[in-house]
């Protein structure tokens, strides 16, 4: 089996003040930058930040509904398991995994919104070995295997060209802002970078929902009950979509063509696929420019 080896070790940065930070490899402790006192969680391949600061400075009630939308994706891992697109036995999941593969062979991967599971199915690659795994997300956890951080894509605490992709599956629709989310993935990604998504097609789904969701929403209302603020499941999970949330977990629904936009100037489109509405597969490449 052939052994890779790495570039350099990752090389972390202050998520506020942007200044290098030193990260132990073993031990565990908490970290301090030197130049904003900002301050950090290390355990052997696990980094945590507050993060939640600094999106509620910067975006503040876009902040407060993604932080309870989480909150709602947090129960769906805990009680809607079958659900989890980390199942490595679900189709779409294994159509994923290949669409990856056929853009990448090895490299340094940062999955962004990598879960609970200690691997993901699309990354279940049946030679890991060529890979070095990287998990962002802001839910608690320290099961990846890999190294996990606890954090948010906004505001992601590395050096600049520092992997080689990214993956998204299905949670670009998740972060506070797709700007800055798009922003910092050029920045942390090498020449030629890919960021390879998994994402849903909606722009039909007000159309052709529109009208049963309006009148079952006036009876609602005439029975005193506001039933379209809730999504019930088979197993009396409920969830409460709060006012200004699409559903249960979005904030918005993104299409395909808006995230083609924006990263048109930062990035080339190198790969589309469309199965379903559901499974739409796109690749990109970081594109070089002066500066950066």
């Amino acid at each position: 089996m052939r052994v890779l080896v790495w570039r350099t070790s990752l090389q972390y940065r202050c998520v506020s003040c942007s200044r290098s930070i030193d990260v132990p490899t073993t031990g565990s402790g908490i970290i301090t930058c030197r130049s904003c006192n900002s301050r950090y969680n290390y355990a052997p391949n696990y980094l945590s930040y507050d993060f939640d600061t600094l999106l509620f400075k910067e975006f503040r009630r876009q902040y407060l509904l993604n932080k309870v939308l989480n909150n709602n994706a947090y129960l769906s891992y805990l009680f809607l398991k079958e659900g989890s697109v980390s199942l490595p036995e679900r189709q779409d999941v294994i159509h994923f995994r290949r669409f990856i593969l056929s853009h990448i062979n090895s490299g340094r991967l940062l999955d962004v919104g990598c879960g609970l599971l200690e691997i993901p199915g699309y990354l279940d690659f049946e030679d890991k070995s060529k890979f070095e795994f990287f998990g962002i997300d802001p839910i608690e956890d320290r099961s990846f295997r890999g190294i996990r951080i606890v954090g948010c894509s906004e505001f992601m605490p590395f050096e600049g060209k520092q992997f080689d992709a990214l993956i998204f599956a299905t949670s670009l629709d998740h972060v506070c802002s797709l700007e800055y989310t798009i922003r910092e993935s050029y920045r942390i990604l090498v020449e030629g970078g890919k960021v390879i998504i998994w994402m849903s097609d909606h722009r039909h789904s007000f159309r052709s929902k529109g009208r049963s969701w309006l009148r079952s929403k006036i009876m609602n209302l005439r029975e005193g009950y506001r039933a379209d603020k809730f999504v019930t499941y088979p197993n009396w999970i409920v969830l409460y979509r709060p006012h200004g949330a699409v559903d249960p977990f979005h904030a918005f629904l993104e299409t395909p063509q808006d995230v083609i936009s924006l990263m048109r100037n930062k990035f080339r489109l190198m790969d589309s696929v469309y199965n379903n509405k559901d499974e739409v597969f796109l690749c990109f490449s970081k594109m070089r420019s002066n500066g950066n």
